[in-house]
């Protein structure tokens, strides 16, 4: 794991749309999703990287590789110590639930309830970064977003302040 994508993008029809739009009001911030992003196969070529996340499309924790309009994106190089340890936390949640109840009673309602045999996009990433000794572990990652995830990010300087380009 050597980069990490934030979306800002807004989707490709009016249901994504809606989906984004809300997530950005609601954490006050651009981003509506995050990915982890294995780039050793080509550092170049994004389309031929592997882009780990819990993906609520396909209410599942997956791994792909993705066409993307860049212009919907921003990476980061992420300096991540332990990169296997992250890839393989990533690997064994693969297939697992996305976590729609956690999203509602953590993000929307401040509850700080979640099930931990389900993910959502930035509490898995955050995860698997603190699976990796980039930051520390606690019980509260499903209390980020995507925007607090980068803010986090930025503040323990993790990712550099620009976007990684080609």
């Amino acid at each position: 794991m050597n980069k990490i994508a934030f979306y800002k993008g807004n989707g490709n029809n009016w249901k994504h749309w809606l989906m984004h739009k809300a997530i950005k009001i609601w954490t006050r911030g651009k981003y509506s999703h995050v990915e982890l992003i294995d780039s050793a196969i080509d550092p170049l070529i994004p389309h031929r990287w592997d882009w780990y996340s819990a993906d609520a499309y396909t209410n599942q924790v997956r791994v792909k590789q993705m066409n993307i309009k860049l212009s919907h994106w921003d990476i980061y190089n992420i300096n991540i110590p332990d990169g296997i340890s992250a890839r393989g936390f990533i690997r064994q949640q693969l297939g697992k639930p996305y976590d729609w109840n956690g999203i509602v009673l953590s993000q929307i309602f401040n509850a700080r309830r979640h099930n931990a045999d389900k993910w959502f996009c930035s509490e898995l990433v955050r995860q698997a970064i603190a699976m990796g000794g980039a930051m520390d572990m606690d019980d509260n990652s499903h209390m980020s977003s995507p925007t607090d995830l980068y803010k986090e990010l930025r503040r323990k300087t993790l990712i550099n302040a620009h976007v990684w380009n080609w």
